[in-house]
């Protein structure tokens, strides 16, 4: 993006970005949409939470879900927006299971579900998922009458967001690991076969 190409001093902030990176989503441009985050990101403006949803999706359909669980760390460490829709739509795209949740309330009986048949560690990340989904929805349900002032409001709701996409991250991490040492598991079975 062009930046005071007219050298009056203006340049493209925060609005401009989102609503570029926005438009790129919607027309499905998933590596024009990148580019320009990349562009944003080097700058150092962070997205809102709006356009954190949409990259989420950007980075999932253009490298996959490791591509969008590098995109979810870098949320977590920067002042990137984040909120329930992008939580929702992550929590779908690292466990399938919850595809078919229509609201978070159904996500957390899913999650518990999934707790109780998994193995001991799987399953304390699964049940402190859940609750941490919940943690998150009633900061969201928190009213501006509590004389909070919104800034304090917002930002308690991106930290318990924020609990809930490193939760997810733990969960991530700790699935490939299991599906790492499946794999040796399955050499090493194999290898001892032929031998």
């Amino acid at each position: 993006m062009k930046s005071n190409s007219f050298n009056d001093g203006v340049s493209p902030g925060d609005a401009c970005y989102n609503a570029l990176i926005l438009a790129y989503i919607q027309g499905e441009e998933w590596d024009a949409a990148l580019s320009i985050f990349a562009e944003m990101k080097n700058l150092g403006i962070p997205p809102d939470p709006t356009t954190s949803h949409g990259l989420l999706l950007a980075f999932f359909k253009s490298g996959g879900l490791s591509s969008a669980a590098e995109f979810v760390t870098t949320l977590l460490s920067t002042k990137a927006g984040i909120n329930g829709q992008t939580c929702t739509l992550a929590l779908r795209f690292f466990i399938p299971e919850l595809q078919a949740c229509s609201d978070t309330a159904s996500m957390r009986k899913k999650l518990r579900e999934l707790g109780m048949v998994s193995s001991r560690d799987e399953d304390a990340i699964l049940l402190d998922l859940a609750r941490s989904v919940r943690v998150a929805e009633l900061e969201e349900g928190r009213s501006i009458s509590r004389s909070l002032p919104e800034e304090v409001l917002k930002s308690r709701r991106k930290e318990a967001w924020g609990a809930v996409l490193q939760y997810l991250v733990n969960y991530s991490e700790s699935d490939s690991q299991q599906i790492a040492n499946a794999r040796k598991l399955k050499v090493t079975v194999k290898s001892n076969t032929l031998n």
